[in-house]
């Protein structure tokens, strides 16, 4: 079993990128921080979107293979969270 573990720290106002992993599902965990909007895009379902605001102490999970992103929409402080994918490769 890979797992590969990353810290994230997004400035004020900032976001990553939507993007996928192709071979692993994400999940974050918030250390520091509130009001990180993530969300992801779903196929083949009658929603287009699962959208959720979270922050200290709060999960949120990408299935493998799915568009998805955070946004820092506060714009006085930073947010981190770590990130582990269920794959060395991802």
């Amino acid at each position: 079993l890979g797992v590969s573990n990353t810290l994230f720290t997004i400035k004020p106002c900032g976001m990553n990128l939507p993007h996928y992993h192709p071979r692993a599902t994400e999940l974050i965990y918030v250390m520091k921080g509130h009001d990180l909007t993530v969300g992801f895009a779903e196929e083949n379902s009658g929603r287009s979107a699962v959208v959720n605001v979270v922050g200290e102490g709060d999960n949120a999970v990408f299935p493998q293979g799915l568009l998805h992103y955070q946004i820092n929409l506060n714009c006085e402080h930073e947010v981190q969270f770590l990130s582990s994918l269920s794959s060395h490769d991802p």
